[in-house]
């Protein structure tokens, strides 16, 4: 197997948000630095489309509804349509010529109603949002673990946190539940373990 990547220092003293933007090359295994993002940020979620990098939301203290668009051919920085919601901490996958924003929530979770519970649907073509939310089968919050199979149009949500008010509030979730691309609905079909 090939080496390890070089280590990086990602220790920075009363890290936030952070504005950083590092590319990683498999033919020479080593990390190079290229333009930073628009703002600081975190909690963003992350997808390509077309050659592209789509960072969408996140929490740039306070958090955004902002997608910004990576070119790295041109090691260049453009903003696209802005989200209908302001939400950080979901996952983003891309299918065709459409990004999926899923989960995530609106503000630092104290309460259910501080998550989202949903899908957001982005056509990256047309530059729009369908302002519809899709509402999951089982509200979680996310942190990137979502997939699409592309055989059946299907994104597979795995785990999550979920809002339990017996349990003290948030919750991991073994819960995996799929949205269908094609009928723009949720079901679970499984659990982790």
């Amino acid at each position: 197997p090939p080496p390890p990547p070089p280590p990086r220092n990602v220790n920075v003293p009363g890290a936030g948000p952070l504005d950083k933007n590092e590319v990683y090359d498999p033919a020479t295994n080593s990390w190079a630095t290229a333009k930073a993002t628009p703002a600081p940020i975190r909690g963003h979620a992350a997808t390509a489309y077309n050659g592209k990098i789509y960072l969408l939301g996140g929490n740039a203290d306070p958090y955004t509804n902002t997608v910004s668009v990576y070119d790295p051919a041109a090691d260049s920085w453009s903003t696209a349509a802005s989200m209908p919601k302001t939400l950080a901490y979901g996952a983003a996958v891309t299918h065709g010529d459409k990004i999926y924003y899923i989960g995530g929530d609106y503000v630092t979770v104290e309460a259910p109603e501080d998550m989202f519970g949903g899908a957001l649907i982005y056509d990256a073509a047309a530059n729009t949002w369908d302002t519809t939310v899709y509402k999951m089968a089982e509200v979680v919050e996310v942190y990137g673990q979502a997939a699409l199979n592309p055989a059946n149009g299907k994104i597979y949500l795995f785990g999550g946190l979920y809002w339990d008010d017996a349990q003290g509030g948030e919750q991991g979730s073994t819960t995996i539940e799929t949205f269908d691309t094609a009928t723009k609905t949720w079901s679970v079909v499984d659990a982790l373990f």
